[in-house]
């Protein structure tokens, strides 16, 4: 999408670029949280397959879990830092990442003592979603209206809550763990698809 909204920026076309980063958002949103609910439920089984024992198949899961946190962070932090880009402002994006890199280290240092592995994870989710809303809240300031996303976060949250209780419910199944997480990820796919509909149609237009 870069050289869509630079093309935009560049036509001082203020309305179209914020409704382009918008759009984006939502999808991002709409997509992003219940991917991560599902994997978050759905890994073990997954994880189980590549002979791992019981200890180093739970820090695999836990630590998979930490960095699904922060999957929205991440996606989110990328179309926004274009946002910036496409404006040709790239310091702004260079300063936030430093300072995600120092609320990094202090919450790698803090957490990993506490949780291993998995607070490293945890931490990185943190520091990146820190980072992500840090730049979406400039982006408002300039560009208000860019982040009025409510309906959408409100029916990914749904999506992720009745995507996730689906697979949590089908892993009950006395099923072979490879067939299991599959089927279960698929069907915590269609519960969720419905809520976020209106998003998967807006990402074909995009």
């Amino acid at each position: 999408m870069l050289p869509s909204i630079s093309e935009q920026f560049a036509r001082q076309d203020r309305t179209i670029f914020s409704q382009s980063l918008n759009r984006a958002l939502r999808v991002i949103l709409a997509f992003t949280l219940p991917v991560s609910a599902l994997m978050a439920i759905g890994i073990a089984p997954l994880v189980g397959l590549f002979g791992f024992d019981q200890a180093g198949a739970e820090l695999v899961v836990w630590t998979t879990r930490a960095f699904l946190i922060g999957l929205a962070g991440h996606a989110m932090l990328e179309i926004a830092a274009r946002g910036f880009y496409a404006q040709q402002n790239a310091i702004t994006p260079l300063w936030a990442s430093g300072l995600m890199a120092t609320v990094f280290t202090f919450l790698a240092i803090f957490l990993a003592g506490r949780l291993g592995s998995p607070g490293i994870a945890l931490a990185n989710s943190l520091a990146f979603t820190f980072q992500a809303l840090l730049l979406w809240y400039l982006l408002t300031r300039k560009f208000p209206g860019v982040t009025r996303v409510t309906s959408t976060l409100v029916r990914a949250l749904l999506a992720a809550t009745a995507g996730g209780a689906a697979v949590y419910f089908v892993m009950q199944l006395p099923l072979p763990a490879l067939p299991l997480a599959i089927g279960a990820l698929l069907v915590g796919v269609l519960m969720a698809l419905p809520f976020v509909w209106q998003e998967v149609k807006l990402l074909l237009r995009l």
